[in-house]
């Protein structure tokens, strides 16, 4: 570990930390040999340490990587070292506040502050696209934004962590990789590759943050900008909409053309307006025939809405009924055209996918189709219903969501689950609803915002502190659960998460200032609890295997507690 005062590779001299982390530190240090002040992250090599090792890989790419940019908006990386037991990574030292803690201090960005800060991303967005290879940043958001002068609004791009070289003509290249809400939707999807519109569509939401406070990571919703504030431009409104469309053929194609429409949104301001006045010349004609015709019209509006309450009875049952895992979702896909706002079909499908106990990639995206055009008219019918299919889809997605049977599966799940719980949150702050199940959303949304900002921690040495308040939460998650009673799955998953919090986790724990007698009680109560289980079927069967194996007197938590803590 460096000090102050210390002289790095005979030419860098430590001045004072700026940052620390669990595995990283970072310094302001002077070059001697140019006397500039430059920032030196400091990473410590841990044999054996399964995260520390993706961490290392993750920054020594994102060090090569920037070796080759030259660009005002993006830091550079000057030199790279390392000997047995550390790696030294020297960049520009910026000065300044991230966006997003800005954004937590000042509230919502001026709207012109945001077209401007727009204008720049967009030139350096259209540098790294314009690369040989071009490099996709993937990971636009407001926390990677350093904001240098808020007098000018003048930034800077940082954090590379998942940005990567584009390779023509390639299928697929990543899963859920990015920030939930942030991310664009083809990050999420097995077998589509990112390219230059994945990147307008981060920045398009990060547009939408700074100008109107919201956060779709929380909302998990894009209302245009105007829905939060009247006052704001049509024609911005009209920007930040197409940038965030769902799919990339329907954005702009390149950050050139993203800038051109900022910088004349004034413009689209009125185009829209001329369209409006347009189409409302447009509907008065016809508005007045149909006066004549509106008598029948009720007649006839009443007939159709009895009928389409009976077709989706009649839905809604013959599915119940069918066996075909198929014909089933069918029918209840039917069954939301004709009613989108009953939550009864969409709870259908949750059943049915739950079946398998694995939520496929392509039954999300079916789901979530549906979601996207009905979520509103659900909330405005019943917030009740409403807050009821968010936990359920967050349950959802935190027990059975299945990308891809990738080794970090768990994890994945609960930041997927996070934004649906979180909804749920705010709905009843909001609604002063009495949601009976909003105990355990909170302790759901505690864990997943911890899982979700865990590497981002790590890389920005932010993460020490975390630790004893996650140990908390999972002291209260493991109360909770041996006070109430809930399905099956959901214990033994539960439990689960608390067995590999501790295995993988424990040397963060112990310097937090978690003690060993506070883990040896969690682990005689875990066994404790988990001894009076059922497991009936083959998935929990080998969840209970998994963890007696691991809090057995020779099993990976009780190693990794004598390992950290001393025999």
């Amino acid at each position: 570990m460096a000090q102050i005062g210390m002289l790095l590779n005979n030419r860098y001299e430590i001045l004072t930390e700026i940052g620390r982390g669990g595995m990283s530190a970072v310094y302001l240090a002077r070059d001697r040999n140019l006397n500039k002040q430059w920032a030196v992250k400091e990473v410590e090599k841990q044999t054996g340490n399964r995260n520390n090792q993706i961490v290392v890989q993750s920054l020594l790419a994102e060090a090569g990587m920037m070796k080759q940019l030259n660009h005002p908006l993006i830091p550079r990386i000057v030199d790279i070292f390392e000997d047995s037991s550390t790696i030294y990574i020297v960049m520009d030292y910026m000065e300044g506040i991230s966006l997003d803690r800005y954004l937590r201090e000042h509230g919502p960005l001026p709207q012109e502050a945001v077209v401007h800060i727009g204008i720049q991303l967009c030139e350096a967005l259209s540098y790294l696209h314009t690369r040989r290879p071009p490099i996709i940043y993937r990971d636009m958001k407001p926390a990677n934004i350093m904001l240098n002068d808020p007098e000018r609004m003048s930034v800077q791009l940082f954090d590379f962590g998942i940005a990567r070289e584009y390779k023509e003509g390639r299928t697929g290249d990543t899963v859920l990789l990015g920030t939930p809400g942030f991310a664009a939707p083809e990050q999420c999807r097995v077998g589509k590759q990112t390219d230059a519109r994945t990147d307008i569509f981060g920045l398009g939401v990060t547009l939408y943050n700074l100008v109107t406070g919201h956060s779709p990571a929380e909302d998990f919703k894009l209302y245009p900008i105007r829905h939060w504030n009247t006052k704001l431009s049509d024609g911005l409104e009209q920007v930040i909409l197409k940038c965030t469309k769902a799919e990339p053929e329907e954005r702009y194609q390149s950050c050139e053309e993203l800038k051109h429409d900022l910088t004349h949104y004034k413009d689209l301001e009125w185009r829209v307006r001329r369209t409006l006045k347009k189409k409302l010349a447009m509907f008065l004609v016809p508005a007045a025939l149909s006066l004549v015709c509106l008598a029948g019209g009720f007649g006839l509006q009443a007939f159709y809405a009895r009928q389409s309450v009976k077709n989706y009875e009649d839905t809604i049952t013959m599915a119940a009924r069918e066996p075909d895992h198929d014909q089933r979702q069918a029918y209840y896909l039917e069954a939301i055209g004709y009613d989108g706002a009953d939550i009864r079909a969409y709870e259908g499908l949750i059943e049915l996918y739950k079946q398998d106990s694995s939520f496929t990639t392509d039954e999300r995206s079916v789901l979530q189709q549906q979601l996207q055009q009905n979520l509103d008219a659900i909330e405005l019918r019943s917030v009740e219903d409403y807050v009821q299919l968010n936990y359920d889809i967050g349950t959802l997605y935190w027990f059975y969501y299945d990308y891809g049977n990738t080794a970090d599966n768990q994890t994945t799940r609960m930041v997927s689950a996070l934004p649906w719980f979180t909804t749920v949150q705010d709905t009843c702050a909001e609604q002063q609803y009495d949601f009976d199940r909003l105990e355990m959303t909170d302790l759901f949304c505690r864990i997943g915002s911890f899982y979700r900002d865990y590497a981002a921690n790590i890389r920005e040495a932010a993460d020490m502190g975390t630790y004893l308040s996650f140990w908390n939460t999972l002291e209260e998650f493991r109360l909770y659960l041996r006070d109430h009673d809930e399905q099956e799955l959901m214990e033994w998953e539960s439990y689960k998460v608390i067995v590999y919090a501790m295995e993988n986790l424990m040397p963060k724990f112990k310097s937090d200032g978690v003690t060993r007698g506070q883990i040896e009680v969690m682990i005689e109560a875990v066994r404790a609890d988990t001894a009076e289980l059922v497991a009936t079927t083959d998935v929990t069967t080998e969840i209970r295997e998994y963890i007696g194996q691991r809090l057995a007197e020779d099993g990976g938590v009780v190693r990794s507690l004598n390992a950290n803590y001393g025999a």
